[in-house]
């Protein structure tokens, strides 16, 4: 009797590291990451994950144009993403989905952020 009491539990934690390890091959498998930073939408209409390494622009390859709808500038996101960025100024990939994780505001980003976009020519807009 006693081992058919441990027997669910350890089916279910067998169970959760099935669907983990799954979940990681298919990241693998397919060249993407997750991602958490800020999100900033800039002027000439790019959206932008703002994480510790700096300002990456997210590009769609889904082709749906609701990739950043419903976010506004400063919101903390995740995204699932591409492994790789593009090494330009500011650094671009693709992104599969974005999820909202909490509000926020232009002020959460760092101002050396804004600052750069600014020199190169993109204002976040306040949405």
């Amino acid at each position: 009797m006693k081992q058919k009491k441990w027997l669910i539990p350890i089916c279910a934690i067998a169970g959760v590291l099935l669907l983990c390890g799954a979940f990681l091959w298919y990241l693998k498998a397919n060249s993407l990451t997750l991602s958490v930073g800020r999100f900033l939408r800039t002027d000439n209409g790019f959206c932008m994950l703002v994480d510790e390494h700096g300002p990456i622009r997210l590009s769609n390859t889904e082709g749906k144009s609701t990739l950043c709808d419903g976010l506004a500038s400063g919101d903390k996101i995740l995204v699932l993403r591409g492994t790789f960025v593009r090494d330009s100024l500011p650094g671009q990939t693709w992104a599969r989905a974005v999820f909202k994780l909490s509000g926020g505001m232009v002020s959460d980003i760092p101002e050396a952020v804004l600052t750069q976009l600014a020199a190169l020519g993109m204002q976040p807009v306040q949405s």
